[in-house]
C-alpha cells in the first residue's frame, strides 16, 4: 500500500472510531433472592375431611335474622423431617369451585345454578414452625354475612374448597 493510501486509510479509521465513541454506561439493579425449602413434609391425618355447615340459628340459615352464618371445622396434620430442625408449615385454601376471578368464594344453590351466597374463610394457624412429629390442629372458620343471604332463594348451597398444607 502506498504511503498516501495508508495515510488515508488510517485517517478514515480514526474518524470511524471517533464516530463510534463509547456512550456513557447505564446501570440496572439485579435483585437476588432465594427460598430455602424445609427439610420436612407435612401430611393431613388419614381421612381428614373438613365439614363446615353454615348456620345462624343453630340448625341452618334463617334469612330473617341479622346475624352472620358461621361454621367451624377442624382437622389435624403432622410434620416429619430430617435432623433436629423444626418444620415451618403453611396451610392454604384454594378459591373453591364457584369463585369468580376477582370476588369472594361463593356457595352455589344445588338446583338454581345462578344463585350464590358469598362467604369468607379464615385458617388458624395458617403458618408456624413446629417440632418434628408434633400433631397440629387447624381450625377453619367460614362466614357468610347476613346481607349476603337475606334475599336468596331457599334451598341447599354448597362449595368445595381444597385445603393444603406444605411443605
Amino acid at each position: 500500500m502506498k504511503p498516501v493510501a495508508r495515510l488515508r486509510a488510517l485517517a478514515a479509521a480514526g474518524s470511524l472510531m471517533a464516530a463510534c465513541a463509547p456512550a456513557t454506561a447505564d446501570n440496572a439493579v439485579l435483585a437476588v433472592t432465594a427460598t430455602v425449602v424445609s427439610k420436612g413434609k407435612c401430611t393431613f391425618a388419614t381421612g381428614t375431611v373438613f365439614n363446615a355447615a353454615l348456620k345462624n340459628n343453630g340448625t341452618d340459615i334463617d334469612p330473617s335474622l341479622s346475624a352472620p352464618a358461621t361454621a367451624t371445622a377442624t382437622g389435624s396434620f403432622i410434620c416429619v423431617g430430617n435432623g433436629n430442625q423444626p418444620v415451618t408449615f403453611v396451610v392454604a385454601a384454594d378459591d373453591g369451585s364457584h369463585r369468580l376471578a376477582s370476588g369472594p368464594r361463593r356457595m352455589r344453590h344445588e338446583s338454581v345454578i345462578t344463585e350464590y351466597i358469598p362467604y369468607s374463610l379464615s385458617i388458624s394457624p395458617s403458618s408456624a414452625s413446629v417440632p418434628k412429629n408434633e400433631s397440629v390442629t387447624v381450625v377453619i372458620t367460614a362466614t357468610a354475612l347476613a346481607s349476603d343471604f337475606q334475599n336468596v332463594i331457599a334451598g341447599r348451597y354448597s362449595d368445595t374448597v381444597t385445603v393444603s398444607v406444605s411443605p
